[in-house]
């Protein structure tokens, strides 16, 4: 892979966001939304050129999660037949597992595991959120999932009361990762791109709702800024 010079959809700056909330919903089966409905989403992007080097040229010192927010780790997953739930349950795991060695936690959880498909979303297209093997699209807009608002409530939502109970205590810390993994040797089309939060002005982060029919969760999107460091 060679350094690039790529088009990233970033939140247009508009001002109607200075009195409307950005939000995003994802109908479920019995809402009977077409994908194109309007009323879907209030937010606009702006395709934007942006100069991106190969992460692998960044020096193992400029990576980390503490240090830029993102890093690469090369793992060979056994777990890749996304065939049933069960093999959902197995990829899981085996991710939690290597978290907890590469991380040294003391415990790791996975809240859930998407499965991408880089396809138009058909019209008459139903999306079942609780099922494990819905293929969903990869998102748009440069974003961050989740919100310091935001994570707090999802870890009180996905942790259990004895758990609660000792971990909310002195001494430990909680993390929320993402963790990405292509499904093809070579990927051309829609691959990740990340950017080291230090080179992230917080004032160019807006919060929006992110709905579904059972939950109502919030992320960031990004406005472009030159400065910012993409890989």
């Amino acid at each position: 892979m060679t350094d690039v010079t790529a088009s990233i959809e970033f939140l247009a700056d508009s001002p109607r966001y200075k009195t409307e909330r950005p939000y995003i919903y994802h109908p479920g089966i019995k809402d009977g939304c077409s994908a194109d409905d309007p009323r879907l989403t209030n937010i606009s992007f702006a395709s934007i050129d942006v100069f991106i080097p190969d992460v692998r040229s960044v020096p193992a010192r400029e990576q980390g999660l503490d240090v830029a927010g993102f890093e690469v780790v090369e793992h060979e997953s056994n777990h890749l037949d996304f065939l049933s739930a069960k093999c959902i349950e197995e990829y899981q795991e085996e991710t939690e597992n290597l978290l907890r060695e590469h991380l040294q936690a003391e415990a790791v959880m996975c809240c859930r595991s998407i499965l991408r498909l880089n396809a138009p979303r058909t019209q008459d297209e139903i999306v079942d959120i609780g099922n494990p093997l819905t293929l969903d699209r990869p998102p748009r807009g440069a974003h961050v999932d989740f919100t310091f608002e935001g994570a707090p409530t999802l870890i009180h939502e996905r942790l259990r009361e004895d758990l609660k109970a000792k971990y909310f205590q002195p001494g430990y810390r909680f993390r929320l990762v993402n963790t990405w993994r292509p499904l093809l040797p070579v990927v051309e089309d829609r691959p990740l791109a990340v950017c080291d939060f230090r080179s992230i002005n917080p004032q160019d982060l807006l919060s929006a709702d992110r709905i579904t029919p059972n939950r109502t969760s919030e992320l960031y999107y990004l406005l472009y800024r030159k400065s910012q460091s993409w890989f």
